[in-house]
């Protein structure tokens, strides 16, 4: 309920919270949906399938766990990641990064304080195995 408070805040609509990867995924399905924090670890299930349906939707999101950042598989590590117990600042940081939390940006106007993970990914050089 406080991760649903603090979304709030930031004037967005909270859609969860999920206690399943499956709930998770039904809830991505929905339309409009702007922008996520995922706990790593739903009731026992990875998370992982819903940052790929995330990705795949362009959807930005925020890894959430008790656990340190060494069990994000790397495909994943470039993502906000906030180590619970979460600070409200913290959270209210990531969403205004992301442009959704406008009353709590370090911008004048609100806005992307950090290229969209989308942008990032454009720019990204292709890595190769050596």
């Amino acid at each position: 309920m406080e991760m649903q408070f603090l979304v709030e805040e930031c004037d967005c609509l909270a859609v969860g919270p999920a206690a399943s990867v499956d709930t998770a995924m039904r809830m991505i399905g929905e339309d409009g949906l702007s922008a996520a924090l995922l706990d790593i670890n739903l009731g026992g299930e990875m998370v992982w399938p819903v940052a790929e349906a995330l990705d795949k939707r362009q959807v930005p999101y925020i890894l959430v766990s008790g656990f340190d950042r060494s069990k994000v598989p790397p495909r994943f590590a470039g993502r906000p990641f906030l180590t619970k117990p979460v600070h409200q600042k913290a959270v209210h940081r990531e969403l205004a990064a992301m442009g959704l939390c406008e009353k709590y940006s370090p911008l004048p106007h609100g806005g992307p304080l950090y290229p969209t993970f989308g942008e990032r990914q454009a720019r990204r050089r292709p890595m190769t195995k050596h």
